[in-house]
């Protein structure tokens, strides 16, 4: 490698992160001794992986499905609220003013009930996020280290590859062992 592409290497390091490096390297191994030597060097598109990857689409099916059933629970909350507060308004002046307040309590407890619930379900649908894309993360990392063990690879890079030579590219690669294995699982446990 000439000086240029050891340094365009170099800071594709910096900025890109390393996933896996090849267990026989020492810890005094230095990086220009992984530069000359005949190990693949190699990277991945996360996000081209996410979209092709069976557990990652099951899962996202799964929040969705979850969500739309809390937000019905929340749609049927709202629409109690709105009948209460269109009986109010039909009493007109014919109630008494006992009954007119306790309406309007009735109304104003129904609003904070629905708000409170929104609130919560919003919450809980970032923290289901950010769980379920935690996951996925470390099952990515988990298959990209398998299948650089199985091949062979020296360094795996992940995200911010500026340029790879696409015979580099071990995305498809990841996508069927994971897949593969996710498929198998979700056989097995449905039969």
């Amino acid at each position: 490698m000439n000086n240029s592409n050891k340094m365009i290497f170099l800071v594709a390091l910096l900025v890109a992160g390393i996933i896996y490096i090849k267990a026989e390297l020492s810890e005094q191994a230095s990086l220009d001794q992984l530069l000359k030597s005949d190990t693949p060097i190699v990277y991945f598109d996360g996000l081209d992986i996410f979209s092709k990857t069976h557990e990652v689409q099951d899962t996202k099916i799964g929040l969705e499905r979850k969500f739309q059933e809390d937000g019905k629970n929340v749609q049927k909350l709202n629409a109690e609220a709105e009948k209460a507060a269109a009986d109010l308004k039909n009493m007109g002046s014919i109630a008494t003013e006992h009954a007119r307040r306790s309406k309007q309590e009735e109304v104003l407890e129904k609003q904070n009930k629905v708000a409170v619930k929104e609130r919560s379900l919003q919450q809980y649908a970032q923290e289901e996020m950010q769980r379920a894309e935690y996951e996925m993360a470390q099952k990515l990392k988990a298959y990209a280290t398998k299948v650089a063990k199985e091949e062979g690879y020296s360094l795996v890079l992940a995200g911010g590859v500026a340029y790879g030579d696409p015979k580099l590219n071990i995305s498809d690669k990841i996508v069927a062992k994971w897949n593969s294995e996710y498929d198998a699982h979700k056989k097995n446990k449905t039969a």
